[in-house]
């Protein structure tokens, strides 16, 4: 990581603080919160900042008045980018409620429906992500048989999500907090290192 690198990584880091305490707040107002931490940047360089933010984190724009303001958003949670969980998650709702969800709701999900069949449709799974996805994109209107009752997807999904589930908690608290400690000691030293001191130790707090 380049001196350059933790300079904008640092500022960037104290405009998303700014945006948390505040309410809309103008590229005038970042400046100046900046400047009292000791931090050089111009309003340009502030404009940058947030447009790359605002495609990573909740943080909205109001462009219908000038000079443009912002904030981070305090009810909606933002989903940038989709896990494979999520996404099957997505498709179940999809799949299961599309029939019994108000038409507004379902205007505000579709982005998210669509996302999740593009990610479902190109992802190498695992073994046990498969058959998860099997069950999801069966078809379903085909008859098996005379006298066969196809099972709802529901029961189906209970089925295959507790033996997930029993295994997932046998061997997840036994690595997980401690990788998780571990890697978060690595990136505390690696951040004082290269002089960002408040967010190592934001990360060992």
């Amino acid at each position: 990581m380049s001196q350059e690198s933790s300079k904008i990584i640092t500022r960037q880091w104290a405009v998303i603080q700014f945006l948390l305490n505040s309410k809309y707040v103008s590229t005038n107002d970042i400046e100046k919160h900046l400047e009292a931490k000791g931090i050089k940047a111009t309003q340009r360089t502030i404009q940058r900042d947030l447009n790359l933010l605002e495609t990573l984190f909740p943080i909205e724009c109001r462009r219908d008045c000038m000079p443009y303001s912002w904030r981070w958003k305090k009810v909606e949670k933002s989903v940038k980018g989709l896990s494979l969980s999520q996404a099957l998650i997505l498709r179940l709702v999809d799949e299961q409620l599309s029939d019994i969800l108000p038409e507004h709701t379902q205007h505000e999900l579709l982005p998210l429906f669509q996302k999740a069949r593009l990610i479902t449709s190109n992802t190498v799974y695992t073994e046990e992500e498969s058959n998860f996805l099997d069950i999801l994109t069966k078809d379903r209107n085909s008859n098996k048989g005379y006298g066969f009752i196809q099972p709802s997807l529901m029961q189906e999904l209970t089925s295959e999500i507790t033996g997930r589930v029993q295994k997932t908690y046998r061997d997840i608290f036994k690595s997980e907090e401690r990788e998780l400690k571990q890697s978060l000691k690595i990136l505390g030293t690696v951040l004082e290192s290269y002089e960002m001191p408040e967010l190592a130790k934001l990360l060992k707090s």
